[in-house]
């Protein structure tokens, strides 16, 4: 057997057998059992390396272990050069995020720069953090967003509604395109109006119980009027846009813009006082 192999040996060199194997887990055994093995694994290696290099036993034994750590090291290198190369590779973000959490947590901030020079402080915190939240490497659940079903009919009485002379105090100005779950695009005017979503809803929500249509909900009657949103904001952008790229200058849009905020307010101010004068 090859413990009494090894027991001839040790005898033949003044140390004594191994009378028995270690049967329990290294983690488990007790303290005095961890020094006794350790003891006689000492023995036992200086022993066959006095045999290999008579009288430098300790010497062999330094160059063994610094020789096994320059492999861990190589080694740990080549692993590095991998992953460096994936991260670079990768595409987007969320694929250099799912690298970088494989190591995230074994190299440190400075020594993981030697290898992705362009890495931030940011992206290793974020990485890190994707670790401990997700996993290592995991990908993280996408949120499944539903679309909801609007029937055309209610979206062409509302668009009706709020594009009549009771809700729009203007001439539109531009458009918008509003796609239906279908791939039906719908084409939008911006216009002026003179309520404010929340009114414009309940209005025509008092018009609906009125002519007994049934409308579509609140909530999505909101969201309609949220892509056909009035023109005002539209307009402020157009004189932006003319004073800085098209030589009109900041006075001049400065000017025009308190114009536009004055025909605002009377809009929603004195015009709607002389309507309800006449």
């Amino acid at each position: 057997m090859p413990r009494e192999k090894l027991n001839e040996f040790l005898i033949s060199r003044d140390i004594s057998p191994v009378r028995h194997s270690l049967e329990t887990p290294w983690a488990e055994t007790s303290g005095r059992t961890k020094r006794f093995y350790t003891r006689k694994a000492r023995q036992a290696v200086h022993a066959c390396l006095d045999e290999i290099a008579p009288g430098e036993s300790e010497t062999l034994l330094s160059s063994l272990i610094k020789s096994a750590k320059l492999e861990e090291r190589t080694i740990a290198s080549s692993l590095m050069e991998c992953l460096s190369e994936c991260y670079n590779n990768a595409e987007h973000w969320s694929s250099r995020r799912q690298i970088l959490s494989i190591m995230a947590d074994k190299v440190n901030f400075k020594d993981l720069q030697r290898w992705i020079p362009n890495l931030s402080r940011y992206r290793f915190n974020i990485a890190r953090y994707h670790l401990l939240l997700h996993g290592r490497r995991s990908k993280i659940p996408s949120v499944k967003s539903t679309r909801m079903y609007v029937a055309p009919e209610k979206l062409d009485h509302f668009l009706s509604f709020i594009t009549s002379t009771h809700i729009v105090q203007d001439l539109p100005f531009g458009e918008k395109t509003l796609k239906l779950s279908s791939n039906t695009e719908i084409k939008v005017p911006n216009v002026v109006r003179s309520l404010i979503p929340e009114q414009i809803v309940l209005q025509y929500l008092s018009y609906c119980s009125d002519v007994g249509f049934t409308p579509m909900s609140r909530s999505m009657l909101l969201k309609v009027l949220s892509v056909c949103s009035a023109s005002f904001d539209e307009l402020e952008k157009v004189i932006n846009k003319l004073g800085d790229n098209y030589g009109k200058g900041l006075p001049w849009a400065k000017l025009q813009k308190e114009k536009l905020h004055l025909a605002k307010r009377y809009l929603k101010g004195d015009y709607k006082v002389g309507l309800f004068r006449v």
